[in-house]
C-alpha cells in the first residue's frame, strides 16, 4: 500500500488488436516521425501495439501540406508540458508539477502512469519495481541523515515516493512487520516523504545554519523561528495573497545572489501588515524595486517625449520611461497610468492607485521575465489584485 491506494492500479488489458489497426493509430505519429525499425518494442509479434497505445497523445493527427501550419498541428497531436515551454535539459523535481499525459508521452515507464501503460501487460514486473528498495532510495538517504548528524537512528525512515498527482505520499507495509523482522530482515514498517524545511510558513523570518562535520558532506539544517509573521495574518486574506506572491516573485532572483535592499524592502511589508492603508503601496513599490535588481528598472525621472520632469503620470508600455500629461495626452488609452506615490513617497495611494501600480509593475514583469521563461504570474499576485478591486473603495 502507498498513501492508502493499492500500488497498482485495476487492470484493463487492451483489446486485441491486428497488425493494420496498431498500424491506423499510429498513423499520424508516423506521418511526422517516420517508421522505426519496428512498429513497437514488442518485436516478437505477440501483441500489436500503436504508438498512442503506449505514449498517447493524438494519432489521428498528421502532418500538414502546409508547412506555416506545422506548429500547431503538433501541439494538437503531442500532449505538452505544463508551461508549454522548451524540455529543459535536466527537469529535476520540476518533473513532478507535469501533467500525467505529458509525463505519459515522454516515458510511459514512469512511474506515475506506469500502471496505465505497462502494467496493462506486465503487471507482475510492474509490482516488483513498484516495492523494490531502489525506487524509494531509504537506503540512501537514511546513510546521508544518519552518517552527517541528520537524523539520529540507523533505521531508514525517509524515501521518495510520489503519487499520480506529483505529491510525496508516505509508504506503508501491510501487515506491518514486527520488531524482530525488522532487527534480522530490515523490513520497515514504513518510509515518510523526505522532511522539507523550506516549507515553513511563508512570512515567517527564520535563522538556518547548516552544519556537517566536513565541509564535502551533505550536512544538514537547523532552522530556528525569530518571527511568526504569518500566525499574525491568518485571518487576512490580502495580506496571505500578498505573501504569497512575494515569495513567488522572488523565485526570478538568480539562485545564491543576494539583493539586502530587497530584502529589507519585503521586510518592511511584513512588517506592515498591520497597517492596511500602508503596506499596499509598498508592495508595488518592491515589485518595482525587483524589476530593476533583474535589469528591467523604469525610467521615471523624466518625460520620454519632452524631458521635462513635471506632471508625469504615465509609462510607456514599449520603454519603460515616463510620459507626462500633455505628450501622452494624444495616447493615453495606450499608455500605463503612473500613480503618484511611485514619484513621491508621500503622495497618498488608494486601492485605484495601487491597482494602476500593479497594472504598471505586472506588465513588465510578465513581458520581460516570466513570459520569456514561459512562466506565468503567480496565482497569489492575482488573488490580490482580485481582493483589492472588490474593496468599496477602489470603486
Amino acid at each position: 500500500m502507498a498513501g492508502g491506494v493499492s500500488l497498482f492500479a485495476l487492470l484493463v488489458l487492451l483489446p486485441g488488436q491486428s497488425l493494420d489497426e496498431a498500424m491506423q493509430r499510429s498513423a499520424g505519429c508516423v506521418s511526422c516521425h517516420g517508421m522505426t525499425e519496428a512498429p513497437s518494442m514488442h518485436t516478437t509479434g505477440t501483441v500489436q501495439l500503436g504508438c498512442i497505445d503506449c505514449h498517447g497523445g493524438n494519432g489521428n493527427v498528421r502532418r500538414p501540406s502546409d508547412a506555416s501550419a506545422y506548429e500547431s498541428v503538433k501541439h494538437k497531436a503531442h500532449p505538452t508540458s505544463r508551461d508549454r515551454s522548451t524540455n529543459p535539459v535536466r527537469a529535476y523535481a520540476e518533473w513532478l508539477k507535469e501533467d500525467k499525459e505529458y509525463i505519459r508521452f515522454v516515458n510511459p515507464g514512469d512511474l506515475r502512469v506506469v500502471d496505465e501503460t505497462c502494467g496493462n501487460c506486465h503487471a507482475k514486473e510492474v509490482r516488483a519495481v513498484e516495492t523494490s528498495m531502489m525506487t524509494h532510495g531509504g537506503m540512501l538517504w537514511q546513510a546521508a541523515l544518519y552518517n552527517n548528524g541528520g537524523f539520529p537512528y540507523k533505521n531508514a525512515r525517509f524515501g521518495e515516493s510520489y503519487s499520480p498527482d506529483g505529491q510525496p505520499q508516505k509508504i506503508t507495509m501491510t501487515p506491518a512487520p514486527s520488531l524482530e523482522l525488522t532487527r534480522t530482515k530490515g523490513i520497515l514498517p514504513y518510509l515518510d516523504p523526505l522532511a522539507r524545511w523550506e516549507l515553513s510558513q511563508p512570512g515567517n523570518l527564520l535563522r538556518v545554519t547548516w552544519r556537517a562535520r566536513l565541509s564535502e558532506h551533505l550536512g544538514g539544517f537547523n532552522v530556528e523561528l525569530l518571527e511568526a509573521n504569518a500566525a499574525r495574518i491568518l485571518d487576512d486574506a490580502a495580506a496571505l495573497a500578498a505573501i504569497g506572491s512575494l515569495a513567488g516573485l522572488a523565485r526570478l532572483l538568480p539562485e545564491r545572489d543576494p539583493h539586502p535592499e530587497l530584502y529589507a524592502a519585503a521586510l518592511d511589508i511584513i512588517h506592515a501588515f498591520d497597517d492596511p492603508g500602508t503596506w499596499p503601496a509598498l508592495f508595488v513599490r518592491w515589485e518595482l524595486q525587483l524589476l530593476g535588481e533583474l535589469g528591467f528598472g523604469l525610467d521615471l525621472s523624466e518625460c520620454a517625449a519632452t524631458g521635462t520632469d513635471a506632471d508625469l503620470i504615465y509609462v510607456s508600455p514599449r520603454s519603460g520611461r515616463a510620459v507626462s500629461r500633455d505628450a501622452g495626452q494624444p495616447y493615453c488609452d495606450r499608455l500605463l497610468k503612473l500613480p503618484a506615490f511611485l514619484l513621491d513617497a508621500t503622495a497618498p495611494a488608494d486601492e485605484g492607485d495601487i491597482l494602476a501600480g500593479l497594472a504598471l509593475t505586472g506588465h513588465f514583469l510578465e513581458r520581460d521575465m516570466l513570459e520569456p521563461h514561459g512562466l506565468s504570474m503567480p496565482q497569489a499576485r492575482e488573488r490580490l489584485i482580485q481582493i483589492l478591486a472588490r474593496s468599496p473603495k477602489a470603486a
